[in-house]
């Protein structure tokens, strides 16, 4: 999902569903390292126990979103 950055004019942040607490953030970076190339490595990560999802089971993106920028810091 892309957010605001001052810098770069957009980041990617990662929402991650997982309910174990031995994965981190470092360890998604890492695996993101191996596998993608530098600008699409995520620069923010938040883990939650599930993703918004309507009626018909698709992840509700535009929720995501507003999720996303109510914990950027405003411009």
């Amino acid at each position: 999902m892309g957010v605001p950055d001052e810098v770069t004019g957009e980041k990617i942040k990662l929402f991650v569903v997982t309910d174990s607490t031995l994965v981190t953030p470092s360890m998604i970076r890492e695996f993101c390292k191996e596998r993608l190339t530098g600008y699409k490595i995520p620069t923010s990560i938040e883990f939650c126990s599930s993703l918004p999802r309507s009626s018909v089971g698709k992840v509700q993106r535009n929720k995501l979103k507003e999720k996303a920028l109510q914990k950027c810091p405003k411009k």
